[in-house]
């Protein structure tokens, strides 16, 4: 029973394996966010509602998958170290597992990519960094394949929760192993927390430019939007009773931080250039919140009649999500100008464009990652 849990999958329920709607659709969302964040770039119609979706729909959509994961993970993990005895075999197992959910497809994709790019003749500078994850690990991200840093982010973090909390629990004894899950989680946010003010205190005042790539897609600042979803599987685990009580309350403050962040902060004149320290150490983090929010809410829900197709698109979400930008977009912008097209062409462009990543993203996650993982689940 125990090595049966370890090697679930994160695209599970967090009980008895059955998929949760609400999160499929969260997992889903997400996705479709950052392909129309780069289809409105194209959009025939431009004004300030199109100009702010676009930064708004990658960004959200990006921080999503890391609080969605660390919650399923956490709810895992919890699983393993509270509730059951984590072995150093069940660590490395599950470790590997993890990294035959990401680092496959990952490496296809980054192949695919520079084929791509060589026959385009598009920049590949570091490439020696892709292919040893450390692209964007302490340094900026270079241009090419732009779109695997989320991945490294959610990889590294989840290598951190697997064998931080095995050497806590398995070094140390502990009467109360709950508190101690809890107050680890606390602490890897705490750091992050402690890197980004480090952060400020070396550069101050930065561009909002500065701020995307030197610090949002460095994967040392961002350990806490995994953690904080880490965090929320501690209280579904043991505030279950408020979790599902307030989850229509926890919607709404959802709702509210999320509106402060998005339109409250232009509102307000909390501008990068004025407030840098609110946009360097707190700005991710609350965003990161805001979306936490969601969770008791959408883990409740149920639309039978919806199930198929979100299920479907949650589960080759990770897929398209590599090949969306580097494969995808490049080529259909090398033979067709989406920047000149009517508002019926770009209608067009965009219809073929989802139906192109999501097909390739079905063809990896069917004939690549299920093939690869199957063994490990029937072992």
């Amino acid at each position: 029973m125990t090595q049966k849990y370890t090697i679930h999958l994160e695209e599970k329920s967090l009980t008895q394996g059955k998929r949760i709607f609400g999160l499929d659709l969260l997992r889903g969302g997400a996705l479709l966010m950052v392909l129309f964040s780069h289809l409105l770039l194209f959009s025939p119609v431009k004004n300030i509602v199109t100009e702010q979706l676009v930064p708004l729909f990658g960004f959200l959509g990006v921080e999503i998958w890391f609080v969605l994961g660390g919650f399923l993970m956490g709810n895992k993990i919890y699983t393993l170290t509270v509730l059951q005895q984590f072995s150093r075999i069940e660590a490395i197992q599950y470790f590997r597992h993890r990294c035959l959910r990401i680092l496959p497809s990952y490496f296809l994709v980054l192949l695919l990519a520079l084929a791509v790019a060589m026959w385009l003749q598009y920049p590949t500078d570091h490439l020696w960094r892709y292919f040893f994850l450390m692209q964007n690990f302490v340094n900026p991200m270079p241009l090419f394949f732009s779109e695997s840093w989320a991945v490294m982010v959610s990889f590294f973090a989840s290598l951190i929760l697997i064998f931080g909390m095995f050497f806590i629990m398995n070094r140390f004894s502990f009467k109360n192993k709950s508190k101690v899950f809890l107050r680890a989680t606390l602490s890897m946010i705490a750091i992050s927390l402690f890197a980004k003010f480090g952060f400020y205190l070396i550069n101050g005042s930065i561009t909002l430019s500065q701020w995307d790539s030197n610090l949002k897609a460095v994967v040392l600042y961002r350990f806490d939007a995994f953690f904080i979803g880490v965090f929320c599987s501690w209280i579904y685990f043991n505030r279950s009773g408020l979790w599902l009580k307030f989850r229509h309350l926890s919607l709404f403050s959802g709702f509210i931080l999320m509106g402060i962040l998005f339109v409250g902060v232009g509102y307000f004149r909390w501008l990068i250039d004025s407030h840098p320290f609110f946009w360097i150490v707190f700005y991710l983090p609350l965003t990161s919140l805001s979306i936490a929010f969601f969770l008791p809410f959408l883990a409740a829900i149920e639309i039978p009649k919806l199930n198929n197709i979100v299920a479907f698109i949650s589960k080759i979400s990770y897929a398209a999500y590599l090949v969306h930008f580097s494969i995808i977009l490049q080529l259909t912008r090398h033979f067709f100008d989406p920047e000149s097209l009517t508002a019926t062409g770009f209608c067009l462009f965009s219809t073929a464009y989802l139906i192109l990543t999501l097909s390739l993203g079905f063809v990896i996650y069917h004939f690549f990652e299920k093939p690869i993982l199957l063994p490990k689940l029937k072992s």
